[in-house]
């Protein structure tokens, strides 16, 4: 059985709601995630998977995008 894993990562470089859709849908793309809610006011994402991700993996899917994760 899987169990949901839940992290928050700090988002750095969000300014509206369209930067908070872009880095739903970049780190969604990740195969392991099953869902991600960004908090602008917060500039967070809560991560759903089916394991922990390793933050690297987080980092290259916005690689792409002016969004930065803060350790």
């Amino acid at each position: 059985m899987l169990f949901n894993k839940k992290q928050i990562v700090k988002i750095d470089g969000m300014h509206c709601n369209h930067c908070a859709s872009r880095v739903e849908k970049c780190i969604s793309s990740i195969p392991e995630v099953k869902k991600v809610k960004v908090n602008l006011n917060k500039k967070e994402a809560q991560i759903t998977a089916d394991q922990n991700i390793d933050l690297e993996l987080i980092k290259e899917s916005l690689k792409e995008t002016d969004f930065k994760v803060i350790e």
